[in-house]
C-alpha cells in the first residue's frame, strides 16, 4: 500500500509541474508572437520612403514617355496609310477602306494598332416588306363626322 501512495504523490507532483510548464509556454509564446508582429510593423525610414517615391516617379514618367512615343509613331503611320488610300482613290476612283489610327482605349494598358476599316456600310433595301405598316390616310374635312363618335 505504501508503494501505491508514493506513486500517487509522484503523479500529482508531475502533473502540477506539467501544468505550470504548459501555462508558462502559453504566456511566453503569446509574447513572442507580439514581438514578431511589432518587428513587422517597424517604422519606415526617411531614405526608404524617398527611394520608393523616386522609383514610382521614374516608372510613371517612363510610362508616359512610352505612350507618347507610341502615339507619335501611330500618327506618322496613319498619315502614310492615308496618303496611300488617297493615291488609290485618285487612280481608281474608289475608296472602300480607310486607315484607323492606332490608339489607347480608356482603361487599357496596351495599344490598339492602326488598321484598315471599311467605309461603306451595305444596307438592305426596305422594299421587300416586313417593315412598318403604311400611315393611315388623312381624314377628309368635307366628310361629315360620325355621330356615334363625338369629337
Amino acid at each position: 500500500m505504501r508503494a501505491a501512495k508514493g506513486v500517487d504523490i509522484m503523479i500529482r507532483k508531475v502533473s502540477q509541474l506539467a501544468l505550470v510548464v504548459l501555462v508558462a509556454i502559453g504566456l511566453f509564446g503569446a509574447s513572442f508572437v507580439a514581438k514578431a508582429e511589432a518587428r513587422s510593423k517597424k517604422k519606415v525610414g526617411f531614405f526608404t520612403k524617398m527611394s520608393r517615391k523616386i522609383k514610382r516617379k521614374v516608372k510613371h514618367i517612363a510610362k508616359k514617355t512610352r505612350r507618347s512615343v507610341c502615339k507619335t509613331a501611330a500618327k506618322v503611320e496613319d498619315k502614310i496609310a492615308d496618303a496611300g488610300v488617297a493615291a488609290k482613290k485618285a487612280i481608281t476612283g474608289k475608296k472602300k477602306k480607310t486607315h484607323v489610327c492606332g490608339h489607347y482605349k480608356k482603361g487599357q494598358k496596351s495599344m490598339t494598332n492602326g488598321h484598315m476599316r471599311k467605309t461603306r456600310k451595305h444596307k438592305k433595301s426596305s422594299a421587300g416588306g416586313g417593315g412598318s405598316a403604311p400611315a393611315p390616310a388623312p381624314a377628309d374635312p368635307s366628310m361629315p363626322a360620325d355621330p356615334a363618335f363625338p369629337q
